[in-house]
């Protein structure tokens, strides 16, 4: 063995050691996985876990309602967010909460019973139509998107229920800032 050798063998070695650093560091900074209660307390404050948004279709004017879980600093609270527009107004209202991470750990427990990474794969898929309704939720790593476009026969309840698991923490006892927030055109 030369000083070649080691050298070569070390060069392996660290090169080795810097891509496990950079691959663990690169799915650290992304999304919560489905094992929230783990992943939650090393993510960055204000990583958004699950949103759910719904819309009438009947006109590109029409309200909506959304409510999204974020993190926070404090590893055992996030912040529940409620974005409202009624038709026609241009003004967005913004409620927000700071609720425990049980909130979302109940929705991933509904998000994995009902195996929603699946939906847009369904081939015997429904859809719904006069309103849009999507959930969109972190999972190891990578953002999921599902929504009433593509659904089991029984997606509209499941997403209804998600969002009313979100609903259920929105409570004036959790409540941090009421705000009317102006959109710009």
């Amino acid at each position: 063995m030369n000083l070649f050798t080691l050298t070569r063998g070390s060069v392996v070695f660290a090169a080795a050691f810097i891509a496990v650093v950079f691959v663990s560091t690169a799915m650290l900074v992304g999304c919560a996985g489905n094992k929230i209660e783990n992943d939650v307390k090393i993510l960055p404050a204000g990583t958004m876990l699950i949103d759910y948004y719904r819309k009438e279709r009947a006109a590109d004017d029409s309200g909506y309602f959304e409510l999204v879980l974020y993190t926070t600093e404090n590893s055992d609270t996030l912040r529940l967010s409620v974005y409202s527009k009624k038709d026609k107004d241009k003004d967005e209202s913004l409620t927000e909460y700071l609720v425990p991470y049980e909130a979302a750990e109940s929705c991933y427990k509904l998000i994995e019973k009902h195996h929603l990474n699946r939906w847009n794969k369904n081939e015997n898929a429904v859809s719904e139509d006069g309103v849009l309704t999507v959930c969109k939720y972190c999972s190891d790593g990578e953002y999921v998107r599902v929504s009433n476009e593509q659904m089991p026969e029984n997606g509209a309840e499941i997403l209804d229920s998600i969002a009313n698991i979100m609903l259920s923490y929105a409570k004036e006892e959790f409540i941090v800032e009421i705000q009317d927030i102006e959109i710009k055109e």
